[in-house]
């Protein structure tokens, strides 16, 4: 769908917001499948929840058409609720108009209901109270006889609560709709009189039932015969004795890679005192998966590296490209001038490591702490390196181009002349980073955070790369295109700490203290 997605960060916090409180939302970028048809799944979200929550800034409420589809469909879904019933809430993210509405059929207008300001220090309490207060009316209609045996269930079940449902809306096509907390609540909470909540309950006939449960008896039996059968058995020793052999082959294989590895160390003397140590990380873990799990305990995997560590380890020049290191500690090891392509360190810990020199070119480095390494030209082409810590890290002259950035801490790290072409940095966070030189040819900078960043003297940027960008404290090259568009520096600066605390899971104190002292500082 195209959509404006200067509201995206926002709404994506607010519907983990929710989520955390125990209501299930209904976000199209999180809860579309793909191979879906946005056209018949969105306006079936609408008509199934119980909230509607209308997102608004004055960015998004601009634009021509953004409220045009969904806002009507939420219309004409509050034409046909009882009177006194909370279903469409606006809410507006800054100081913003309601924009005029109308529902001529049954002469009802946006601006007809009370919005809340979330942008306000009590804004997601008041749109929980407004959710809480319509799901005990919902409750409240149900008949008699069903509240009573909905009651008891719950209390045999050990719940406290209401259903809790919501919606959320945002930009074209962006909302975030709550349906019932869990299917077991749903089977515990009885339909409610009005005929739009059938939808929760079908009612199977007996016949089904008898019909269903005679099939399960079969088919339990039937696992009976084949788990007491000896023919079984046979096959599975067979499968075991085929994979022993397989490995037998493997492990002739792995020994000859092992030496191949160990004659082209080009460094002898460095690696000389850790030499055992590299020979027992090569023989774990160039074993790769084997076909019977068994097997892999007799031979080696992995998992036996667990307690192996190699900090402040000399391994300079060394050549591990293709090796999995997955989760080892190599906490202030020397591996300047490494070869590491290809190599999978997933949660690996790399902080203080001297990386100067070394290639991990198309590596996985997803979850890698790399806070205070020295990476300065280091080749990380096509890595992925989701997650990733670079706080405080030396990353100048590093080549990054096509890597997969996403949600990556470049706090305090020095990128002086990075290349950072066709990089993804979607969610990324860059808070007091020196990116003099560096270069952006056609970076993803969808919601990232720049927080107190100097663009003055990088290159390959333009103003629509931060359309959707997270800005508070930034300044921007004294260029013609930069200036005709004007865009505001600290545009985001007031919703930054929230954006902050849910990401990276501090307190909304701490954050707002970390947005405070960025702003106190003054550019030259």
């Amino acid at each position: 769908m195209t959509r404006p997605s200067e509201d995206k960060a926002l709404v994506i916090a607010l519907y983990e917001r929710l989520k955390q409180k125990g209501y299930q939302p209904w976000l199209d970028q999180k809860d579309l499948l793909p191979g879906q048809q946005w056209r018949e799944e969105i306006p079936k979200a609408i008509k199934n929840s119980d909230i509607f929550v209308a997102c608004l800034s004055h960015q998004s409420v601009a634009k021509q058409g953004y409220i045009q589809r969904e806002f009507r469909m939420a219309l004409n879904q509050c034409a046909d609720k009882p009177p006194g019933t909370i279903y469409l809430i606006p809410l507006k993210l800054d100081q913003c108009k309601i924009p005029e509405l109308r529902q001529d059929e049954y002469g009802i207008n946006l601006t007809d209901y009370q919005w809340i300001d979330y942008f306000e220090k009590d804004g997601f309490e008041r749109l929980e109270q407004a959710i809480q207060h319509q799901f005990y009316n919902l409750i409240a209609n149900c008949s008699p006889s069903s509240l009573n045996e909905s009651t008891t269930s719950q209390e045999k079940k050990g719940f406290e609560s209401p259903i809790q449902s919501a919606s959320t809306t945002t930009d074209k096509n962006t909302h975030d709709q709550v349906t019932n907390s869990s299917p077991s609540q749903q089977e515990e909470l009885h339909p409610f009189e009005n005929s739009s909540s059938q939808k929760y309950y079908d009612i199977a006939p007996l016949e089904f039932i008898e019909f269903f449960a005679e099939s399960i008896s079969d088919l339990i039996q039937l696992g009976v015969r084949i788990f007491t059968s000896k023919f079984l058995w046979l096959i599975l020793l067979a499968l075991f004795l085929l994979s022993l052999i397989v490995d037998l082959i493997e492990g002739q294989i792995r020994e000859q890679r092992i030496k191949r590895y160990l004659s082209h160390q080009s460094d002898s003397s460095s690696s000389a005192k850790n030499e055992k140590e590299i020979q027992k990380l090569k023989i774990g873990c160039l074993k790769q998966k084997t076909f019977f799990p068994l097997s892999e305990y007799i031979f080696g995997n992995c998992h036996l590296l667990d307690n192996i560590t190699f900090e402040k380890a000399e391994l300079r020049h060394i050549n591990l490209s293709h090796v999995v290191l997955s989760g080892i500690n190599f906490r202030d090891a020397d591996l300047r001038d490494a070869s590491l392509d290809y190599a999978n360190l997933s949660n690996t810990d790399l902080s203080n490591a001297d990386l100067r020199d070394a290639s991990l070119n198309y590596a996985n480095l997803s979850d890698v702490q790399f806070e205070n390494a020295h990476l300065s030209r280091t080749e990380l082409v096509l890595a992925n390196l989701y997650q990733a810590n670079f706080r405080n890290a030396d990353l100048d002259d590093a080549d990054f181009q096509d890597a997969d950035l996403r949600f990556t801490d470049f706090s305090n790290a020095t990128l002086r002349s990075a290349n950072f072409d066709g990089v993804n940095l979607s969610d990324a966070s860059f808070f007091k980073t020196n990116i003099s030189q560096a270069t952006f040819l056609g970076a993803d900078f969808s919601s990232s955070i720049f927080l107190h960043i100097d663009f003055r003297k990088s290159t390959a940027i333009s103003p629509r790369m931060f359309d959707s960008s997270i800005l508070c404290n930034v300044v921007f090259p004294n260029r013609p295109d930069f200036t005709k568009v004007s865009i505001d520096s600290n545009r985001d600066c007031a919703l930054l700490p929230q954006i902050l605390s849910s990401r990276h899971e501090i307190s909304l104190e701490e954050a707002q203290k970390i947005v405070n002292e960025a702003r106190q500082s003054v550019w030259e």
